[in-house]
């Protein structure tokens, strides 16, 4: 956020966006610990709660564009600025990233998890392709490992992309042709990679395609981009609470109409895109912060740790899948809705009490050792 603002304002947008991330990752833990069960316009709300994720790659696209904008003006030149400020990016991420991989592979035998192909085991190349942030490119790989880590693959791509696209692609013409452009290659490749098929199993290879694959979510990085350029209007008021409530409502409708038409071949095309659309009218609404549904403490803070809750979570479902299935918890609590809320509850909490720890303790060390690190060899070139 180094654009010229007041410090007051500074706080406030993090805290804007610091509220929406932990609504994303509260929407994403509740799907994953099972919402989408629930049945009903609950079952519906809790399923789309995935599409969240496409809320944490707009948000990623716009700061990171923020962060390029202070370094720009910079004396040694765009390329080298901007190979230092993704290796310290990738760098952000990597700690806990590692030590999540690590983690899984200890405690999840292989075979759990059978959507990407490890019932097999966790092969070399898989390792060594999630190690490098690679696993986004191979369909058995993508997400074979914590069953969530296909969105680090397509972030670490987006943020190779950006710096291209903030230097090349920021007039507003210009800017207007590449977003169509890679808005077009998302529709088209996506259409294309339906009927090539290149592995072996059917359900692997849509997965990739529909869910998986950094192709389909072009629209969230060009939002990330068209958010960043019209950053100006979160100052223009006066419509804020009507974009708002027609951006909930729009979810709303859109969940039920993703739910009830998830067999059409054309919704898997053009929900993306639409969910998309719905995320950006809900940032655009700078009055959210009037409103508590979204905008208070508890979404703050866990925003602040939602990258770590991301990673983690979805342990902890295995866990409490082993230690008690929910037909056991169903036989003493009886509501599938109580059930699903002390889950949530106590995943959200586990998750976000680690979080805090590790922070506090060797997390932001470990973050500014390695951006000293990176910061000293760039200088020495």
């Amino acid at each position: 956020m180094e654009y010229d603002m007041s410090e007051q304002e500074k706080c406030k947008r993090f805290a804007d966006i610091d509220s929406l991330k932990g609504a994303a990752v509260c929407a994403v833990v509740w799907v994953h610990s099972g919402g989408g069960t629930l049945g009903g316009l609950l079952g519906w709300l809790g399923a789309s709660g995935a599409y969240w994720v496409e809320l944490f790659f707009i948000l990623t696209v716009y700061l990171a564009c923020h962060s390029l904008e202070g370094r720009a003006k910079s004396a040694n030149g765009f390329l080298k600025v901007a190979v230092q400020w993704f290796f310290e990016r990738i760098w952000r991420l990597t700690p806990l990233y590692y030590l999540a991989l690590v983690v899984y592979m200890i405690i999840v035998p292989p075979g759990a998890n059978i959507w990407m192909g490890t019932a097999e085991g966790y092969s070399a190349m898989n390792v060594i392709m999630h190690f490098l942030y690679l696993h986004g490119f191979f369909p058995y790989f993508a997400n074979s490992i914590m069953w969530v880590e296909w969105y680090i693959g397509v972030m670490v791509i987006y943020l190779a992309i950006v710096p291209v696209l903030y230097r090349y692609g920021g007039k507003n013409k210009v800017s207007g042709i590449v977003g169509t452009v890679l808005i077009m290659l998302s529709v088209i490749g996506t259409c294309v990679l339906r009927h090539l098929h290149f592995s072996g199993e059917q359900y692997i290879w849509d997965g990739w395609v529909y869910t998986y694959s950094f192709i389909i979510h072009f629209p969230a990085l060009i939002c990330g981009m068209c958010l960043y350029t019209l950053r100006d209007m979160w100052n223009e008021k006066r419509y804020s609470n009507r974009m708002f409530a027609v951006s909930i409502i729009g979810y709303i409708c859109l969940a039920c109409l993703s739910s009830y038409f998830n067999e059409k071949t054309w919704i898997w095309l053009v929900r993306t895109l639409a969910f998309d659309l719905i995320f950006c009218l809900m940032i655009l609404s700078k009055k959210i912060s009037t409103c508590n549904v979204l905008n208070n403490r508890i979404c703050q803070r866990l925003g602040q740790y939602s990258y770590s809750i991301y990673l983690f979570h979805f342990l902890l479902v295995y866990l409490g899948g082993c230690l008690i299935g929910d037909e056991a918890a169903l036989g003493i609590i009886r509501s599938p809705l109580v059930w699903q809320i002390i889950k949530f509850t106590i995943i959200i909490a586990l998750c976000f009490i680690f979080s805090v720890v590790y922070e506090k303790t060797i997390g932001e060390r470990i973050y500014q050792w390695g951006k000293r690190k990176i910061s000293g060899y760039f200088a020495s070139l």
